[in-house]
């Protein structure tokens, strides 16, 4: 049994082996940067719905033009509203509400401006 010395292989080149390698890594190692992004922010279920609750709350004081502080307790989140009147423009005020979970750790934080008397009719 004799075997052929002669017939060549088809195979990859050192130099196509070595890019392929580089590309594989490069995705790998960007693929874990994110990753480790993802799940060092913390961002969790409890966050995102204290975000958006706070969102609701301020939007809707915000619309009902009552600058008044308030803390709100619902849903196992408790929302704490400043308003702050801006002195250089009449009828701006600064609104900041810190929204806090049970054991008082802050979960999200939202600042805007809005504009208004300040009385209700």
């Amino acid at each position: 049994m004799q075997v052929e010395l002669s017939k060549r292989l088809k195979a990859a080149t050192v130099t196509e082996t070595v890019i392929a390698m580089l590309i594989l890594m490069i995705s790998v190692t960007a693929g874990l940067v994110i990753y480790g992004r993802l799940a060092g922010t913390g961002v969790n279920d409890q966050a995102l719905r204290a975000g958006l609750y706070t969102d609701l709350v301020t939007d809707s004081l915000a619309a009902a033009d009552s600058f008044q502080d308030q803390v709100i307790q619902q849903n196992g989140f408790t929302v704490a509203v400043k308003f702050s009147e801006v002195v250089r423009f009449k009828g701006a005020w600064v609104l900041a509400a810190v929204c806090r979970d049970s054991e008082g750790k802050i979960l999200a934080e939202v600042s805007k401006i809005v504009t208004g008397d300040g009385k209700q009719d």
